[in-house]
């Protein structure tokens, strides 16, 4: 058994895990699944162009400026068109409702009609933008082309942030956006040993420690203002919020070992969690398919 087929069962492990303690997840983690596991199996495939990451400068790392804004991290027109292609069949059979448009956006860019690498040129400044100019001219849905999008960029960014590994390593990032492609985290994860805090990004899969009593949206730091939510009887599960930019972070205590988690799978279970805060007139951090309720 090869590593990406490792990988594959073992987040297979880890949805069957969610399902059994969250069975109210399956809509979602059904949805999801298919899109989930192929982009695992597009990333051990994947091969893109060379990235400059000589003009990477740690001194301005250090200074808050994120891998996204010092070099072109999806330049690859040729990768993006053939990630969208492969992710697509996927994509369908995870979301039968915007399978029509999901089709029309196939065969336009077949035919070279529809252009997602143009659109992710714009990535992340002007995508939406570009989104609806361009589901427009295709007349399909905005969120069926920001979907695909979108997840074709994670795939994108997931492989460079990989390559960018050694670079990172080691390094002292203290900002709660990610230091690879500039997003806010989706899910955080505390080590109930130690207590450290790592945040995941979802449109990137980066993870990196941040301080427990600083806010990663707005940098408010102390206990006041900030606390935890969660459900009786299930308090490794909880949001964190801060009251002072009205947002929420889903958050999990792991006994163990991190490896052992799939933090983006843990956090599609907790669904509950991001509907009982978004009725308390919080917002996530970052919006992800999982909890973009009502968009």
């Amino acid at each position: 058994m090869n590593r990406d087929e490792e990988t594959l069962l073992k987040l297979e492990r880890h949805m069957e895990q969610a399902l059994r303690n969250h069975p109210h997840s399956r809509d979602i983690l059904d949805a999801l699944k298919p899109v989930i596991l192929g982009r695992i199996r597009i990333l051990g495939t994947l091969r893109l162009k060379d990235a400059d990451f000589e003009n990477i400068d740690r001194a301005r790392l250090k200074d808050g400026i994120p891998v996204i804004r010092q070099a072109t991290l999806m330049h690859d027109g040729a990768a993006v068109r053939e990630v969208a292609l492969a992710i697509l069949p996927d994509m369908k059979k995870g979301l039968p409702a915007i399978a029509g448009d999901l089709e029309t956006l196939e065969e336009g860019i077949r035919k070279g009609i529809v252009d997602p690498a143009g659109v992710l040129h714009s990535f992340p400044e002007a995508f939406m933008e570009s989104v609806d100019a361009l589901a427009e001219r295709a007349s399909v849905r905005p969120s069926a082309v920001d979907f695909l999008l979108r997840t074709v960029a994670r795939i994108l960014l997931e492989k460079r942030a990989g390559e960018l590994a050694e670079i990172l390593k080691g390094m002292d990032w203290d900002r709660g956006y990610c230091p690879v492609c500039g997003a806010l985290p989706a899910v955080s994860m505390i080590q109930e040993k130690g207590g450290q805090r790592w945040l995941h990004c979802a449109q990137c899969g980066h993870e990196w420690r941040f301080s427990r009593v600083i806010c990663p949206c707005c940098g408010h730091e102390g206990q006041k203002g900030m606390t935890y939510y969660f459900v009786e009887g299930r308090d490794l599960e909880s949001a964190f919020i801060c009251e002072k930019c009205d947002k929420y972070l889903i958050t999990l205590t792991k006994v163990g070992n991190l490896e052992d988690s799939d933090f983006e799978i843990a956090a599609m279970s907790l669904v509950h969690l991001d509907m009982i805060m978004q009725e308390k007139g919080f917002t996530p951090m970052t919006v992800c398919s999982w909890n973009a309720f009502g968009r």
